[in-house]
Order: C-alpha cells, then structure tokens, then sequence
C-alpha cells in the first residue's frame, strides 16, 4: 500500500521548477491535509514527512486504505476523476506538501507535456496496485499489510503500546501471524520489542521490506 514510485526523469523538475507552480504547506503529525466527502480543487506532491489515506466508518472505526512517502503525488486520482474524496488523508509525522491548484495543473502541463506521460504512468501504477490489494487480501502479502499497518499504528498514535491482537484486528491477520511476522522482522533488525512496546528502529528500510516483491 506505501505509495513511492521510482525517481523519475522529471524529478529535477519537481525540485527545481515545481515553486513556480505550487504553494508549499505544512501538516504536523497528526493533522488532516484533506478529508473524505470533500471535493478537490487540486493534488498534492509530498517532499517530506509520510502521509497516511484513512477511511474512517460511522462509528469512527479507523482503517488503513495506502501510505504515501516522500517525492509522491497524492490527490490526484480523485481531482483528475471529478469526484470527492473517498478517505482522509493525515501527516503520520510533520510533512511538508507542496498543493497544485487546477488552473496551476493545467499550466503545468501544458508548459511540460512529458507530465502528462508521467501521470498515465502513475494511474497506471495505482490501478495495479488496486488490483494487487484485492487479490493480497485473500492470498499472500499478509506480511505487507502488518507492516504497513504498524507504520501507520505508530505514528499516528505513538504513545499507544498496540498488542499483536490489535494490530491483526487493523489489517485483517492473525495474532499468530503478526507474532511470526514481527519475530522475523526484529530477527532483521528493522524493530525491537520493549517489554509490550514495538520500537520501529528503520522505518524507511521497514517500508522496503514490506514491497520487495512488487
């Protein structure tokens, strides 16, 4: 579900050009960037920090829909589909965003028309990830999802110890299994277990491994 496509040729762009274009803003961890229902006016490109997409039900239950880390678009599926928002995105830790109105995306693109390739490439991305989430849910990648969903757990609510039942309850996995899972990620050196806390020791190799078979 972490959202972080390759460096791409217009990355030198983004960096150098994307000023004239965007607003930069900032979102302390914790802090909601957009929330679902509401209707985009424009997307997002994240430069520091993660970014969590939550759908939250009627009676508050929060779940995890995909996590988004730096050099990242988001946003952007919803503004290009007209629709609103279908979950909330939080800062899981301080962000920094830079916001893209539609009339500064329009002029973006027609300034640089190779944008236009590199967001079929992404929707591309998305839709394949989609599909590679219905078919996780019922298959393998159960790994992903604990790891994921420990990200997520942990910052946004850092000083929650999260038991092992409560964090299969979130992705959907036994307790058996996120015991098993987190034995061989501290095996790995990438958490350490603290009495009932889980410590995460290298949060962006922890993402790694959670899609190294992508």
């Amino acid at each position: 579900m972490t959202e972080n496509y390759e460096r791409f040729d217009l990355y030198q762009f983004l960096e150098g050009k994307l000023s004239s274009y965007a607003s930069p803003r900032e979102f302390a961890q914790g802090e909601s960037i957009y929330n679902a229902g509401e209707c985009p006016n424009g997307f997002f490109y994240l430069r520091k920090g993660l970014v969590g997409l939550i759908y939250i039900s009627p009676q508050g239950a929060e779940s995890l829909l995909r996590i988004f880390a730096p050099f990242t678009f988001f946003g952007h599926r919803t503004f290009l589909a007209e629709e609103p928002y279908h979950g909330t995105a939080v800062a899981l830790k301080d962000s920094e965003a830079c916001f893209i109105s539609e009339e500064n995306a329009k002029k973006m693109i027609q300034d640089f028309p190779d944008l236009r390739d590199h967001f079929l490439k992404v929707l591309s991305k998305d839709l394949r990830k989609a599909e590679n989430r219905l078919r996780d849910m019922t298959s393998k990648k159960v790994a992903s999802r604990i790891i994921e969903s420990l990200i997520f757990l942990k910052n946004r609510y850092p000083a929650y110890k999260w038991t092992r039942r409560e964090i299969g309850e979130f992705c959907g996995a036994k307790t058996e299994t996120v015991s098993r899972v987190l034995g061989q990620l501290e095996k790995s050196n990438l958490i350490e277990k603290d009495g009932r806390d889980i410590l995460i020791l290298d949060e962006d190799k922890l993402i790694l491994e959670a899609h190294k078979d992508d």
